[in-house]
Order: structure tokens, then C-alpha cells, then sequence
């Protein structure tokens, strides 16, 4: 017998008891499942979003003087796929 083998087993716990608010959190988002139709409508109704949309679609203005779309302007490369180099990403592949 070697001495690892006499070493007395490290106490592990039966169970680990989980917040309430993230098992509440992990059953809302289970319900909150939107279809890619569902997406589409509320972009286009969101008066944020469907300019960020038509932007993408339709090109960016060349300076972004509203605050709310400061965010999706600074991105805009990132948000049309692209990187600053313009080289293409993928961005339907959960990756970077």
C-alpha cells in the first residue's frame, strides 16, 4: 500500500443547495422561448431596434447623434458581421 491510498477522503458535500432566485431565474427563462417570427415583429416595433435594423440594411450614417443608438453605432461593423478590417464573421454560429 502506498501512502496515497491511507489519506482520509476529502468531505464533499451530499448536495448544494442553489439560490432561490436562480432556480426562479432558469424556470422563467425556460418560458421566455421566442420564435425568430416573434423576434422579427417586436424588432420592428421597438423604435430602437428598427433603426438599428434599417441601418444594417440600409447603410449608417456617417456620425450618430442619438444617444440611444450610440451602443448599436459603435458596433456597427461587428453588428453587419464584419470585423474592423472588414474581414466576414459569422455571427449565426455563437462564436466571438
Amino acid at each position: 500500500m502506498d501512502a496515497l491510498s491511507r489519506l482520509p477522503l476529502a468531505e464533499v458535500p451530499i448536495c448544494t443547495m442553489v439560490p432561490a432566485e436562480v432556480v426562479l431565474m432558469v424556470e422563467e427563462l425556460q418560458d421566455a422561448s421566442l420564435t425568430s417570427s416573434q423576434i422579427a415583429a417586436l424588432t420592428r416595433q421597438d423604435p430602437v431596434m428598427s433603426k438599428v435594423l434599417r441601418y444594417g440594411l440600409e447603410g449608417w450614417p456617417t456620425d450618430c447623434g442619438d444617444d440611444e443608438l450610440k451602443p448599436y453605432w459603435n458596433k456597427k461593423l461587428e453588428l453587419l458581421g464584419k470585423s474592423s478590417s472588414d474581414s466576414p464573421k459569422c455571427k449565426t454560429d455563437g462564436a466571438g
